[in-house]
């Protein structure tokens, strides 16, 4: 018999990805880098809506799409991008962003199939705090700080995951429409679950 941790759920072991993700910098935030004058980030975070989403590079074979994450916050030390099905839970350090030198500006991009769909959201750790997706192996408490992150507040599409934390969701151009999704105003709202628990009490 194999002894488990009072109070840790058993799970099965958390396979790897194959393989990363392919990254690639947006162009935009490379000619920032370049000319990072105040004047210059207020425009870039003025004048863009978030996710970037650009060409891949030229070089490109496979017809995929530049997503680019941006989280703005002059504070913190570190910033992970938690995105389902991209960040993998045993190889955090790969969705740790960068941050643009002299700017408030963390980013992370990736190449996606241009019909990609999915939640996302952020870690942040400030001076002095350690890093909340640090568990010392601990796979349920990694998910549980995976699954607090912060929405993203330049998008306005948003999700709620499992447990019930809002998150920001990312829908490229070619992604499959979800009209079930879309309120209608000839349909009238249904309960949600706690106002039907109230109601049959």
């Amino acid at each position: 018999m194999v002894d488990q941790q009072p109070g840790v759920r058993r799970q099965p072991p958390k396979v790897p990805r194959p393989e990363p993700v392919r990254r690639a910098v947006s162009p935009l935030i490379v000619a920032l880098g370049e000319h990072p004058a105040a004047a210059a980030v207020e425009r870039f975070w003025s004048d863009n809506t978030f996710p970037l989403v650009e060409p891949a590079p030229t070089d490109d074979p496979d017809g995929q799409v530049l997503v680019t994450f941006c989280w703005r916050d002059a504070e913190a030390e570190e910033v992970l991008l938690f995105a389902n099905r991209i960040t993998d839970e045993t190889r955090l350090d790969d969705s740790l962003m960068s941050r643009v030198p002299g700017t408030d500006l963390w980013h992370v991009g990736y190449l996606m199939e241009p019909d990609w769909r999915a939640s996302y959201a952020f870690l942040v750790r400030t001076p002095g705090e350690r890093a909340p997706w640090l568990a010392e192996g601990n796979q349920v408490a990694i998910r549980t700080a995976l699954d607090h992150g912060l929405r993203d507040p330049l998008n306005p599409m948003t999700c709620q995951n499992r447990a019930g934390v809002t998150q920001s969701v990312v829908a490229l151009p070619g992604a499959a429409a979800q009209p079930w999704l879309e309120s209608r105003p000839e349909v009238a709202r249904a309960a949600t679950m706690d106002e039907f628990r109230r109601r049959t009490a």
